[in-house]
């Protein structure tokens, strides 16, 4: 079961890499018309009928709302291998991306309380590196419970010391 949500944290760790960095790309975008002096732009976009997209305001809003859907799973596979995978290095990954999603977590209900002072092009590069870590540590955990159980499902038979086969086979 663990090997699932650990698959599953691989994937959804990749796709929330690229849905942090299409918004980063854009928030850039709107950061650069909105302080630039673009009215070119926006006669373009009167006579050729394209929209300018939302501001920064409504993209940071929007990622820090999807990434709420994210970080919530990522906890739930943190927890799930910290009391599934019994090894040390399980448990530690687990509470280092805990600690890293809490302080993630709480940078988002900063920036989603006031979307104007803190806008995701400020901060979208914090995001991108805790997917990369999070893949790494859905990898790790991955490898960790394959391991723990074949561990655990292989049971060893007792010792016999008549048989001395086993000794030079390896």
């Amino acid at each position: 079961m663990s090997k699932s949500i650990y698959t599953i944290g691989i994937g959804l760790s990749v796709i929330f890499f690229l849905v942090c960095g299409y918004y980063f790309i854009e928030a850039e975008k709107a950061t650069v018309i909105m302080y630039g002096n673009y009215t070119y732009l926006e006669q373009a976009s009167r006579d050729y009928g394209f929209e300018l997209g939302p501001g920064r305001d409504e993209l940071s809003t929007q990622v820090g709302l999807l990434s709420l859907l994210f970080l919530g799973y990522f906890i739930f596979m943190n927890i799930t291998g910290l009391r599934k995978v019994k090894t040390k290095s399980m448990k530690t990954s687990s509470i280092i991306a805990l600690s890293l999603t809490g302080i993630i977590l709480l940078w988002n209900f900063a920036m989603l309380s006031s979307p104007g002072a803190m806008s995701f092009d400020e901060i979208g590069m914090a995001w991108l590196g805790y997917c990369v870590v999070m893949f790494i540590i859905a990898i790790i955990g991955f490898g960790q419970s394959s391991k723990y159980n074949k561990i655990k499902g292989s049971e060893q038979a007792p010792f016999n010391i008549e048989d001395t086969s086993e000794l030079l086979d390896s």
